[in-house]
């Protein structure tokens, strides 16, 4: 059933595809058994396909070019919008037009101008939750700053320059509008040393649980670490790159009260000294952890047996890396053991690390594994004889280790029995005959049955070893036509 599917960008396309190819006789009811299954899933997944006419009960989310296509839109029977990003600015006619047709909207991303904002604020979408987009006009912000009807509003994620951006918040921060406002974003430098006492200052700044886009441009780590100590501050959502620190003290810095009910942290990581600050830290509240690791040397040294609460609390885990030049011995650490979605990409994955990973408890749980870089043969094939990998049904393999013989090894691994989805970024041609044996033999594999997607990006195969998939009597409709288009 869809509600207890893990709700993901692959299973909607092919939900969106089942439901175009049901008989028209029971089509309406299908839709509606899907609407409600649907019920639990993120409106962002939910958005029109590239091509071919929009299911559009089903559809939640939105991208509009003109002003023409908005009202188009707002005109469109059974299409309920909860999520839209406008790519013009908005104006009250706009605003009016989406005011009348969407009254559920949560999240409104748009270009601000005055006459839009105060048509926005003075018609009290008591329904937002979310707000996006460049404040082209400073009047459009402070219109917002000091709105008391937008109290469902949790989220603001503000664009363009940071001064500006700050006059704005300091209305909010010196008001009573936006009065549930939790989280704030800037992709500018926003949170400089000053403005985050402002913020400790200020009564309401007290009461934010996330902030999007702190970086050591302006930002000493002084005044990152005063921040921390506000009395009453209890963040839960952190995302921060603080490259220019390397050579700063910062023992002890995530130890701080207000990062102790931190759930979601996003950090990029390009020192040793703050690996071991963020390693040691008292974090056990963390689940998603997304980590780009850089920097000169080696980084991301700890200890395998070495107690660690972020890694004892993560569920999600995502590193990246962009020099090869890591340390990859804390994948074994005995206490990784709550992951469920780990991604690997770029240099990280060489050198023993994906041995490493399979020499701790991590991989045992894991529901979807994403390897995206250069792994040797030996891992691969290493991994598709791992026995615990049976509670696997998401797997992303990447382009450069991956041919035939082994994608045969992965289907046909016994422990993977939960399998359902692979994508694969580019497979190697079969050019060789043993190779082109072994894609015949696949193509009658009853393994391929498994497979609710087979995803392939690239031209990577031949017309004539496209035909054999394309008549794999095994394989899904949907995926036979695809290799069909391909033949």
């Amino acid at each position: 059933m869809l509600s207890d599917t893990l709700p993901d960008a692959r299973r909607w396309m092919l939900l969106v595809k089942l439901l175009k190819g049901w008989p028209r006789s029971s089509r309406d009811d299908a839709i509606n058994t899907a609407i409600a299954g649907l019920s639990a899933w993120p409106d962002a997944l939910r958005a029109p396909q590239r091509r071919g006419r929009p299911l559009w009960p089903l559809i939640r989310t939105m991208t509009v070019k003109t002003e023409a296509e908005l009202r188009e839109a707002t005109q469109t029977p059974d299409l309920s919008v909860r999520r839209l990003i406008l790519c013009f600015p908005l104006s009250a006619k706009a605003a009016e037009w989406v005011q009348g047709a969407w009254p559920e909207l949560t999240a409104l991303s748009a270009y601000w101008t005055e006459d839009g904002a105060r048509h926005l604020t003075d018609a009290g979408f008591t329904g937002l939750t979310e707000l996006f987009g460049p404040v082209i006009e400073p009047a459009a912000g402070q219109h917002i700053a000091r709105s008391t009807s937008l109290s469902g509003v949790h989220t603001w994620a503000l664009s363009g320059q940071a001064e500006k951006a700050r006059m704005i918040l300091r209305t909010w921060m010196n008001g009573e509008g936006l009065p549930n406002l939790r989280v704030l974003c800037h992709a500018g430098y926003l949170f400089d040393d000053a403005f985050l006492d402002e913020l400790a200052a200020s009564p309401r700044g007290k009461t934010l649980t996330g902030l999007d886009g702190v970086t050591n441009e302006q930002l000493s780590p002084g005044g990152f670490r005063r921040f921390l100590q506000t009395d009453g501050l209890r963040l839960e959502r952190l995302r921060l790159c603080l490259e220019g620190w390397q050579g700063h003290p910062l023992d002890g810095m995530f130890d701080a009260p207000a990062l102790q009910s931190l759930r979601e942290m996003q950090v990029a990581v390009y020192s040793q000294r703050f690996w071991n600050a963020l390693m040691d830290s008292p974090l056990r509240s963390l689940r998603v952890l997304d980590l780009q690791l850089g920097g000169v040397g080696e980084v991301g040294s700890y200890p395998p047996g070495r107690a660690s609460a972020v890694l004892g609390s993560v569920e999600t885990l995502s590193v990246r890396g962009d020099r090869g030049m890591f340390a990859g011995g804390w994948l074994s650490s005995p206490h990784l053991a709550k992951v469920k979605h780990l991604s690997l990409n770029a240099g990280y994955l060489k050198d023993g690390r994906v041995e490493a990973l399979m020499a701790g408890p991590a991989i045992a749980g894991l529901e979807t594994l994403n390897l995206n870089g250069n792994m040797s043969s030996e891992a691969v094939q290493a991994l598709a004889k791992d026995e615990r990998l049976s509670s696997l049904h998401t797997l992303q393999v990447p382009s450069a280790s991956l041919n035939m013989m082994m994608l045969n090894a992965w289907l046909r691994a016994p422990a993977l029995k939960s399998l359902a989805y692979v994508r694969v970024l580019r497979l190697k041609n079969a050019w060789e005959p043993e190779e082109k044996a072994v894609l015949e033999t696949l193509s009658t594999s009853s393994m391929l049955s498994r497979l609710l997607d087979f995803q392939v990006e690239g031209t990577w195969i031949q017309p004539d070893n496209a035909r054999l998939l394309a008549n794999a009597p095994h394989l899904h409709p949907d995926l036979r036509a695809r290799f069909r288009r391909m033949s």
